[in-house]
């Protein structure tokens, strides 16, 4: 079956192309038609099926204006707007807002409030449409509304008030009630709940469905109680699960009928009284009153007292109880209830029923009367004489010692103030001991203590005796009773031995031999017996370990070997010796020993240097600089051991020299230098002398050092070169570094300075050839052009040069020819190109373009070569890809030039063209000569193609298809033919072709547009599609056409409705159905064919509420939820029959519609339901409660169906554990007692089972908690600890400590057993001592304890209960107080020194603790460990805890660490671990038991002096003057005293670089041994320029030494650069080093301060608040830099130098400039001045007429010149081979060194043409100008900041004449710690010691 749907309107876009096939051709000729929309024509919209809001369901509470749906359509035509709206009926319930932002969607509001009472469904008639359909397409849509729950129950038929009797039983029903609910279904249900009375009322539910129900009592009344109930009674419809109900409230009245029942209770008593334990027999204590608990008629009431055998009574009318015995509150039976009595009042009803009676309790508590005095007691034992003893010296507060086992203890058994009494002594002995406590209530034991120790003197007194007496403080009697004590004073130890004298001096000779004897000590004690004994206990001090002390004698001895006794390194030695009395181990005593040294000749001489030297010239009887040796002698300066005298040892040459006695080395016979080199076979000539020092000693000792002495050579032999002449031969084409030639001379000198040679060019090389220095090799030069055309040979002199100076200096000549050879090398050259037209239809093989080069030459033989065909480009300028088309082979080249076409051309691939020809000179002899150019061609149309057809995306690209719907008329066109034309004119026209007579009345074309339009309405059964076709025509000549086929289908449209055949109208299913059973079956039919004749059932939602589901194809209706009756008892299905629905519900779907009833029946699924959500807790009884005793009814429901067997509910007990105390009343579910609850407290659990009766039956358990509460009727015991128990704790427990845990039990249970615990009031305030936690009734420390003070203490501890009422029990304990040790050792001096030289041996002892004493007496406690606390940097010394012996664990530096302050404790805890604190701890005089020990490190020499720079670098002008200060250095010793003094001297010889050669009679320069200043020691040459470098060398006294380079530097005036700083030049001084620090490290420069003076203002006057500090820079190539180019440095880098600006208060940076003269001098200057500028202008007139006569012959100055330097082929020395100081620009080899004559800054050149027409010209590699780059470099920096410009150093090769080279990158740059980047002065020295530099020009 075909369906009738139209793809462009969605009603179905799939056609069988099969089927259409199969269809005859009716009309026209072609294929049958597939169907697919035309791009031109319109698509109908739709509703979308998933969002039509069909059977759309609503609640009636739903607001006004709330959005309730969102409607969606669907159009394929995305630029059509969609429009929704409603019309007709159900316009008044929504409306449709459309969105503009939302084309396909629409909201739908609702406008009018819903009533489901009113109105249960509304019909709603919905409209789309896209603005181009005639006609709205219409969807009606019911949407149902759902019942809400909005009515409210109402009461009927109800009664106000109830009457029932107070002993009704549980279950009695008190009335009924009766309510209605105007709401249907189970929203008009109603049940019933009460808000109030639960426990005693119940209100039932009877039938929810007519609302009746009943009032039930469930709990027992009591009329006494309360007499009246009002109950409110809620209606509540709905069930319980949904969350919206309504209620209506009821109040109603139950009045309680009274019954008699009630037992007595008490109005009136007292739950404590007091009475006097001396009250008179028969005295009333309290009255009691007790009444009827019924209050109609009460009965008279009988008292009686329990228990019987009480000293109390009452009267059985009166209620009154008196005392019936006498009182005594100390009885034994009061004692432990601390005289409480608690008795037990009954009343009895006098004609009452049995067991009519209540009961109270009464605490009677007897108050104390003073009956009883204070007495002594041992424990609990009276006593009268106490016996003790104490030391003599006891400090105050000592403790007397009782008899072993006497506990004095004194007590009246009186409370309170009666018991309160007072300790005193009696008599004298009050001044001497006090007793404690002085306060005491009821007991205490107490303490004798010291008072007055002055007393306690063995020897004066040895027993006390006296009387304490205790006596009552506040009552009237003053009752006392008194005891004997009787104290022994015991002998101690106190009195320490003396020493006399206290310090000992004696002499001793230095290495003295074991058992030497060196004094005796004497000691003596005033003590007799052991205590007076003395012995000799040992001996401390830095060496005490060498010496022996007889310890009974005093004799000290020498024990070890004496060699370390040697007096130059410790003239004397301290000792400590101690003595002991009481056979040494008593008190101590100590006397200072001194040991003189007295000296042994053992040292011999030591030189102050292990190497000198000397300069000495050939031929000469005199050094350069007079020689001194020096030795010294360390024994003792007094004696002729340390005198010294100077021999020579024998050596080659030693007879030539002599040494005087001062020390001074003389030349006695003249040395030759070849003689001496040749003897050595060297090339310099060094003698090695031996110098002998020895002293006067006997023996006499000698030492010896080297004079190293440098012989000097003369020059006395000139260069020679090997040929008289030399020739070369160079290619015109030869590059720069080329080797041309070489030249070699030699020297017959044998050193360094005067054998070396040096090569210059003097004439001839015209700039085109350069020479090494070095190695004679000449090769041409850099920028060189050699034209054999232009000039074909050169002649150049060179000359050879030694190293002498000026005059000195000797040369040799020799002349180099060298010829020119010609090549061929000039390559061609093409003309500019024109842009090249061709027609596509050109032949293969034209030649389309001849191309011709140009080439110098005369021999060229020049080939052209196509090399690409390239930048093909179309029409719209888009590349055409090779792979495409290959234009590559459409051109061809032939070699003499001929372009022609090779392969047919299409200007519709490409339009634009490029051909890349080259041309090549076959002749060339330097390598291949070729040009290259492009040629541009266009290529141009012509018309041969035929139009095609623009088929829609998605069609197959063979036909255009498209379709319309039947009696319907389109206000748009159909669809669009579109054609094109790959040919530049694309216009087109369009005709129809085809097309059948009958239907050409519908179509017409567009001639133009190619738009197609219906004209009239078409009939789909007369007319099932349209087949024609379109051809369109370009606009060439000749016309092209072509022809495309067209499809045109007419689709129907639905009109018939389903109709139903077969539908129930009722059905009845269980509620217990099985998800997926049947329900029943539905059919349904409709005449219309293809989808429209389909038919889809569908169910609404609202109806079915998800709990049926209907088959879409088959209309079996099925179960799909859970049905449950007690929920929903009934549905009314709303079956739909619908077609055209296989996309859903939409415009073109029709439908019926018909309704099912469904009755669910009823099923025992619901199980009864216990509510017991009033119980937040167990149910609560007391242990009084009697049997049948109603407490509790229990309330449950069952949803099942009401009135029927499936919710009736009974009740049983089924489980827990109080089965035997409760029951429950099996139809009314009331709670009650089986028996009497007495001393049944505790919890109890009762399982009750609810079970309906239907079948099968169900129930429900619930577990009811029961919680029987307890009567509080005993008092807590104690139990812990047994009574009599000794309670101890040390004395040294901390607060908070827990001595002990009392603990007491209650035979009740949960308040009435929860215990809590206090501590009494005492009057001795033993209860502030400790405090209790009354939770647990530990016991714990409140303050501290001193068991000198008090021993013992007494704690009454009360335990009570926290039951109703409350009971307690009290009872004492007595705290014993144990001893500690608690006496740290001390220290008998708070300061100990020890002296120890460093680097002494590791683990060996070099001194002994001093002992410490405890004053513990016992063993145990008197043991003493010492332990180091701090101080121990790392860990450098150990202490042996008992042996007192330190050593050294580290190897000991004094530079390290010089002093050590220990802090040592001793401590009787040998256990103690030390805190390891590297620092010391300060002491506090109060610590006794700590020392400061004091390890000195004496030093020993071990350290060299250390320079404080490897490279020292200064200025100094020409105009200096001789002595002046130049610089210092500065080197530092880490050792001390004579071992860092420092002495400087000049290591070798200076090293000379100067621009001129120059000799100096002496050295330049000369150090200051002592200072290390540098001084000027010559006077310069106004015309010298360069520097100067030497050695320097610091030594200490035993030859240990260090060397550092110094560099001056000879200054221009205009080389200083100024800065200008707030302060005067003292103050300057001292922050000039770091200034200059800073700024080397910011600019990356050498910086040399010269000079601090005082700033002279623009006037001329000094201005002593400004200091001017004068500096020269130093680049890193050696190079002094230009002022100019340090102050732009400086502003490149002000952002970094600002700061320091600010810290050193720079206020100006500028060029240095000459001082102004004196205000005189001024004036004659001004004079000179103005003479002098009349002259010069006179010059000037006169220069420039010379400079226009002679302006050719002088366009180029000479600019090369010749300088001797010292040279080297060391590359690794750091220094260009050409840099020189002095010089900034000129300094690289090549260039023209013309600042020996004059500064030159810029130089002026001419072009090659000029300057080599010219003899006297140079060529253009000489000098070449400065191109930006190096402008740049010369103009900024290039050193100290990555960020700058820096220029590539070149190294040292004949083939590099320039420093500038090109501009780095980053990786060219170099890099910290490269050799180029560092210092220059930490980089330049070679292996010989020299520095070199070298020039090289072309001609002078």
């Amino acid at each position: 079956m075909l369906r009738r749907g139209v793809p462009s309107f969605g009603i179905g876009k799939l056609l069988l192309v099969s089927f259409l096939h199969l269809l005859p051709v009716v009309y026209g000729q072609g294929p049958p038609a597939i169907l697919v929309p035309a791009s031109a024509s319109n698509t109908i919209p739709r509703f979308d099926p998933n969002s039509n809001m069909d059977n759309f369901a609503i609640s009636e509470d739903t607001p006004v204006g709330t959005i309730i749906y969102t409607l969606r359509g669907v159009d394929p035509d995305v630029n059509d707007v969609l429009t929704f709206g409603v019309s007709g009926e159900g316009a008044d319930v929504v409306e449709v807002i459309n969105n503009r932002q939302t084309p396909r969607e629409a909201k739908v509001r609702l406008i009018k409030k819903l009533d489901r009472e009113t109105q249960a469904s509304h019909l709603i008639r919905l409209t789309l449409t896209d603005g181009i359909i005639s006609r709205p397409i219409i969807q009606e849509s019911t949407i149902y509304v759902k019942d809400e729950n909005d009515e409210v129950p109402t009461f009927v038929d109800y009664n106000s008030t109830y009457y029932v009797r107070e002993d009704a039983a549980p279950g009695t029903v008190i009335g009924f009630l009766s309510a209605t609910d105007k709401d249907a279904g189970m929203y008009g249900m109603v049940r019933f709940d009460e808000l109030d009375n639960r426990n005693t009322f119940r209100v039932e539910t009877l039938n929810p469905n007519t609302g009746t129900g009943r009032i039930v009592l469930v709990g027992s009344l009591d009329y006494e109680t309360k007499p009246m109930y009002q109950l409110r009674i809620l209606a509540i419809d709905a069930t319980p699960t949904l969350s919206r109900q309504n209620t209506a409230t009821l109040a109603v009245v139950v009045q309680v009928l009274d019954v008699q029942d009630t037992p007595p209770h008490f109005v009136l008593y007292p739950s404590v009284t007091f009475v006097p334990e001396n009250v008179p027999i028969g005295k009333e204590v309290f009255n009691v009153l007790a009444q009827d608990g019924d209050r109609g008629k009460p009965n008279q009431m009988a008292y009686s007292l329990e228990p019987p055998n009480t000293p109390f009574a009452i009267d059985q009318q009166t209620g009154v109880v008196y005392v019936s015995q006498a009182l005594d509150r100390e009885a034994p039976y009061l004692r432990s209830t601390g005289g409480a009595i608690v008795l037990t009042v009954v009343a009895a009803e006098v004609s009452g029923l049995p067991g009519s009676s209540a009961s109270v309790q009464v605490t009677v508590i007897i108050e104390d009367s003073n009956d009883n005095p204070p007495r002594f007691y041992n424990g609990d034992e009276p006593l009268d004489h106490y016996f003790g003893s104490v030391t003599e010296n006891s400090p105050v507060g000592a403790l007397v010692t009782m008899g072993l086992g006497v506990v004095p203890r004194v007590y009246d058994p009186d409370q309170g103030i009666n018991g309160s009494f007072a300790l005193s002594i009696l008599g004298a002995a009050s001044n001497i001991f006090d007793i404690t406590p002085v306060a005491v209530v009821n007991e205490a034991v107490f303490m004798i203590r010291v008072r007055n120790s002055s007393y306690l003197d063995y020897e004066v007194i040895k027993q006390y005796q006296f009387v304490i007496m205790a006596q009552e403080t506040f009552t009237p009697e003053h009752f006392s009773g008194t005891a004997t004590v009787t104290v022994n004073v015991t002998d101690i130890n106190d009195n320490p031995p003396t020493f006399s004298p206290d310090v000992y001096e004696v002499h001793m000779k230095e290495n003295p031999e074991p058992g030497t004897h060196v004094l005796r000590v004497q000691a003596y004690d005033s003590d007799s017996g052991d205590f007076g004994t003395v012995w000799y206990t040992g001996l401390q001090g830095k060496y005490a370990e060498y010496f022996k002390l007889d310890a009974f004698t005093g004799d000290i001895t020498v024990l070890k070997d004496g060699e370390v006794f040697d007096r130059e390194r410790m003239p004397e030695v301290y000792l400590t010796v101690e003595a002991r009395d009481n056979l040494g181990n008593g008190n101590r005593a100590t006397a200072q020993i001194r040991i003189i040294l007295d000296d042994v000749n053992d040292n011999a001489p030591v030189f102050d240097m292990d190497l000198y030297e000397a300069t000495l010239f050939e031929n000469q009887l005199a050094f350069l600089r007079p020689v001194i040796v020096h030795a010294t002698d360390r024994d003792d300066q007094r004696s002729s051991n340390s005198k010294v005298r100077y021999a020579i040892a024998p050596t080659p040459y030693a007879d030539h020299f002599a040494v005087n006695p001062n020390g001074e080395v003389i030349v006695v016979k003249p040395l030759d230098y070849e003689a001496v080199a040749a003897l050595y076979n060297e090339s310099s000539a060094v003698i090695d002398l031996q110098v002998v020092a020895f002293d006067a000693g006997e023996p006499p000792l000698s030492s010896t050092t080297t004079l190293k002495i440098f012989l000097q050579d003369e020059n006395d032999s000139g260069p020679e070169f090997l040929q008289a002449t030399y020739a070369g031969i160079v290619s015109e084409s030869a590059t720069p570094g080329t080797v041309v030639v070489t030249v070699s001379a030699v020297d017959a000198d044998r050193s360094n300075l005067y054998g070396r040679i040096v090569y210059r060019v003097e004439r001839g090389a015209q700039d085109k050839f350069v020479i090494d220095a070095n190695t004679g090799v000449i090769t041409l030069a850099s920028g060189a052009n050699l034209d054999k055309d232009v000039q074909d040979s050169y002649d150049l002199t060179v000359v050879a040069l030694d190293g002498g100076f000026g005059s000195d200096q000797k040369t040799g000549t020799t002349t180099v020819s060298i010829a020119v050879t010609d090549v061929n090398n000039k390559p061609p050259t093409f003309p500019l190109m024109a842009v090249v037209e061709v027609p596509e239809d050109v032949a293969v093989g034209s030649v389309i373009w001849k191309v011709e080069a140009k080439d110098p030459d005369l021999s060229a033989n020049l080939v052209y070569t196509l090399l690409n065909v390239t930048d093909a480009l179309s029409e719209l300028m888009v590349p055409v890809r090779k792979d495409d088309f290959n234009y590559t082979a459409c051109f061809g080249l032939t070699s003499d030039g001929k372009l022609y076409v090779a392969s047919p051309l299409d200007r519709e691939v490409f339009e634009t063209v490029k051909v890349v020809v080259q041309a090549q000179d076959l002749a060339s002899e330097t390598g291949p000569q070729t040009a290259t150019t492009t040629i541009s061609l266009r290529i141009l149309d012509v018309n041969d193609n035929d139009p095609f057809f623009v088929y829609p995306p998605g069609s197959t690209g063979k036909f255009y298809e498209s379709s319309v719907i039947e009696n319907f008329l389109p206000t748009s066109p159909l669809f669009t033919i579109v054609a094109s034309d790959k040919d530049k004119d694309r216009t087109m026209s369009y005709t129809l072709e085809n097309l059948l007579p009958s239907v050409q009345d519908y179509l017409t074309i567009n001639g133009e547009t190619g738009e197609i339009t219906l004209l009239k309405p078409l009939d789909r059964e007369q007319y099932t599609w349209l087949n024609f076709s379109v051809r369109a025509y370009d606009s060439g000549k000749p016309r092209r056409s072509s022809v495309a086929p067209v499809y045109l289908f007419v689709i129907d449209v639905n009109d018939n409705n389903p109709n139903f055949t077969f539908a129930p109208s009722d059905v009845t299913i269980r509620e217990d159905a099985r998800i997926g059973q049947e329900l029943t079956i539905v059919h349904a039919t409709d005449p219309d064919s293809g989808e429209y004749g389909q038919i889809a059932y569908t169910l609404d939602p609202a109806s079915a509420f998800g709990d049926f589901a209907i088959d879409k194809d088959t209309g079996r209706i099925t179960v799909t939820g859970k049905l449950d009756r007690e929920s929903r008892s009934s549905y009314s299905l709303v079956v739909n029959a619908i077609d055209a629905y296989e996309n859903g519900f939409n415009r073109e779907s029709r439908k019926t519609s018909r309704t099912i009833r469904v009755t669910i029946e009823d099923v025992n699924d619901n199980a009864p339901v216990i509510n017991a959500d009033d119980l937040t807790d167990c149910i609560r009884l007391i242990e009084t409660d009697g049997a049948a005793t109603q407490f509790y009814t229990i309330r449950a429901s069952d949803a099942d169906q009401p009135n029927s067997p499936n919710s009736e509910i009974e009740f049983r007990v089924v489980g827990g554990n109080g089965t035997d105390l409760f029951e429950v009343a099996p139809k009314f579910g009331i709670m009650s007692t089986r028996v009497a609850l007495s001393r049944k407290y505790g919890n109890y659990s009762l399982v009750v089972e609810a079970r309906d009766h239907g079948f099968p039956s169900l129930s429900t358990n619930h577990t009811f908690n029961i919680c029987v509460a307890d009567f509080n009727d005993n008092a807590p015991v104690f139990v812990q600890p047994f009574e009599n128990t000794t309670i101890t704790v040390w004395e040294n427990a901390t607060v908070g400590t827990q001595v002990v845990q009392i603990r007491a039990t209650d035979d009740d249970v949960g308040d009435n057993a929860r215990v809590k615990y206090s501590i009494l009031v005492d009057q001795n305030f033993d209860y502030q001592t400790f405090k209790i936690d009354e939770d647990s009734g530990w016991v714990t420390l409140a303050k501290t304890l001193d068991r000198e003070r008090q021993k013992q203490y007494v704690l009454l501890v009360d335990a009570h209960d926290m039951g109703v009422p409350q009971r307690n029990t009290m009872q004492r304990f007595v705290i014993r107080v144990k001893d500690i040790n608690d006496n740290e050792p001390v220290f008998q001096a708070a300061r100990q020194e020890f002296h120890v030289t460093e680097n002494y041996p590791q683990g060996q002892v070099f001194g002994k603790i001093a002992e410490a004493l405890d004053e513990d007496g016992d063993e145990e406690n008197s043991q003493v460990c010492y332990f180091i606390l701090s101080g121990n940097k790392d860990d450098a010394f150990s202490l042996d805890k008992v042996t007192r012996e330190l050593r050294a664990q580290i190897n000991l530096d004094r530079e390290t660490t010089a002093v050590y302050n220990l802090t040592v404790k001793a401590s009787s805890n040998c256990a103690f671990q030390p805190p390891g604190a590297q620092m010391p701890i300060p002491l506090t005089s109060k610590d006794h038991s700590v020392m400061q020990v004091v390890v000195t490190l004496d030093d020993v020499n071990d350290n060299p002096p250390r320079f404080t720079r490897h490279v020292f670098t200064a200025g100094v002008t020409v105009e200096s003057k001789y002595g002046s200060r130049v610089t210092k250095l500065t080197a530092i010793d880490a050792d001390v005293r004579e071992n860092a003094v420092v002495t400087y001297a000049i290591l070798g010889d200076i090293e000379i670089s100067l621009n001129v050669p120059q000799t100096f009679k002496d050295p330049p320069f000369a150090v200051d041994k002592d200072s290390g200043e540098v001084f000027l020691n010559t006077k310069f040459t106004s015309d010298l320029k360069g520097y100067f470098n030497f050695s320097v060398v610091a030594k200490d006294k035993d030859g240990l030494q260090d060397t550092a380079q110094v560099f001056i530097y000879l200054l221009r005036a205009d080389q200083r650069v100024q800065f200008t700083l707030f302060g005067k030049p003292e103050d300057i001084i001292g922050i000039e080093n770091s200034l200059r620090d800073v700024l080397s490290n910011i600019t990356g420069a050498t910086v040399n301060i010269d000079d601090v003076v005082t700033h002279i203002d623009e006037t001329g006057s000094p201005n002593e608040r400004l200091s001017d500090v004068l500096m020269h820079f130093v680049d890193p190539s050696g190079m002094i830099m230009d002022t100019d180019l340090v102050i732009n440095l400086i502003d490149q880098m002000y952002d970094r130098l600002e700061s320091v600006f600010k810290d050193y208060n720079i206020i100006e940076v500028q060029r240095a400039v000459a001082r102004e003269p004196s205000t005189n001098e001024t004036t004659v200057l001004k004079g000179m001045i103005v003479g002098i500028t009349l002259g010069l202008l006179l010059l000037l007139m006169v220069s420039i007429g010379l400079f226009c006569s002679q302006r050719r012959r002088y366009t180029r100055k000479l600019r090369a010149a010749t300088a001797l330097a010292y040279s080297s082929t060391d590359s690794t020395a750091g220094l260009h081979p050409t840099e020189v100081p002095g010089t900034n620009l000129h300094q690289y080899e090549g260039s023209n060194p013309v600042w020996l004559n004059s500064y030159v800054e810029k130089w002026s050149k001419e072009t090659d043409e000029v300057s080599s027409g010219s003899k006297s010209s140079l060529d253009d590699n000489c000098v070449p100008p400065l191109n930006a780059y190096e402008e740049q470099v010369r103009k900024t920096t290039f050193f100290g900041d990555d960020n700058l410009i820096k220029p590539l150093r070149s190294s040292v090769s004949p083939n590099s004449v320039s420093t500038f080279q090109k501009p780095m990158n980053n990786n060219d740059r170099p890099k910290r710690g490269d050799q180029q980047y560092n210092n220059i002065y930490e980089t330049i020295e070679d292996k010989e010691g020299k520095y070199i530099a070298k020039l090289e020009s072309t001609e002078l």
